[in-house]
């Protein structure tokens, strides 16, 4: 497969320095009509009468920049049909399995934000090849970074889970991402304090009272706990992000978890349909959502490792 690689790459290089020739010689010929004051009148006449001008003048120098052009294109068509066929050919290392791929750049690696696969293990020559084929074939995003893929990845779920059709998944994404990073920038955060220890104990008070010696139940009724505390907290416009941190500084996987579970369920919108216990009039899923890549990251990792996010 790589030596495959590798030959797409000595074609492309091949075609492309040749193509690089034929428009340094356009400049040269150009030039050459500019300073014959002819360019003006001749590039002001249409095909057909470019045609009949070289017939009849028979001037060397418009028939060199004419033949000149069409070995331009024809090595531009070579060029595009190359990246096309390597693109959608079952070796293109960014592959992806899905009829959605999105591609985002970070100035020297490619991603496919939809398969993780990116160009980071490739060569600095191969990187670049790879990165020009996904401009020409697939485009690449511009409007994205590479630290908005983990929420990309988040959104999509939410897409799939409300049926989205995936012809318009990609219109939707960017628009979201667009109003999350606006929104993001102009929202004023509350600091909230926190005492995590004394959180803890009175949650340990609260099992104490309610005599639950199941250790599931017990677990269970502390991460809910955890959870509607968090959620509290977000809704009275605490920063995920500031929690977050402060969390992580702690080492506290419990609390991280059940802040990311309260996070996701104030921007899920089936959730809070569901309940009625939190009064969103006045909050919408943008007042909660943000685009930290360690918390959409957490999102996706807790969903692998099975937990209920």
């Amino acid at each position: 497969m790589e030596k495959i690689l590798e030959k797409y790459y000595r074609d492309y290089k091949i075609i492309d320095n040749l193509l690089k020739d034929r428009l340094n010689e356009r400049v040269n010929l150009l030039n050459v009509l500019k300073n014959k004051g002819i360019d003006e009148f001749y590039f002001s006449l249409n095909k057909t009468q470019q045609e009949m001008y070289r017939k009849i003048h028979n001037d060397n120098d418009v028939i060199k920049y004419a033949k000149n052009e069409e070995i331009i294109k024809s090595l531009e068509i070579r060029k595009k049909n190359l990246l096309e066929e390597l693109g959608y050919s079952k070796i293109f290392p960014l592959k992806g399995e899905e009829r959605l791929d999105i591609y985002v750049s970070d100035g020297i690696d490619t991603y496919n934000v939809i398969n993780n696969k990116s160009t980071k293990d490739l060569d600095d020559e191969m990187k670049s090849f790879i990165k020009e084929v996904v401009k020409n074939v697939f485009g690449l995003n511009e409007n994205y970074t590479v630290e908005d893929i983990p929420l990309i990845k988040v959104l999509i779920e939410k897409l799939r889970k409300r049926n989205v059709p995936i012809d318009d998944v990609e219109d939707i994404l960017s628009n979201e991402v667009s109003k999350i990073h606006y929104v993001e920038q102009s929202r004023n955060y509350q600091n909230e304090p926190i005492d995590i220890n004394l959180l803890d104990e009175e949650i340990d008070k609260l099992v104490e009272m309610l005599n639950l010696n199941n250790r599931s139940c017990k677990n269970l009724y502390i991460e809910e706990t955890l959870v509607a505390h968090y959620q509290y907290l977000l809704i009275s416009g605490a920063s995920i992000t500031s929690l977050y941190e402060k969390l992580e500084d702690l080492k506290r996987e419990d609390h991280l978890c059940a802040l990311v579970k309260a996070y996701y369920n104030l921007t899920d919108i089936e959730f809070r349909h569901n309940n009625d216990c939190y009064d969103f009039k006045i909050n919408t899923t943008l007042d909660f959502i943000t685009s930290n890549p360690k918390v959409n990251q957490k999102i996706l990792d807790m969903k692998i490792g099975g937990k209920n996010v």
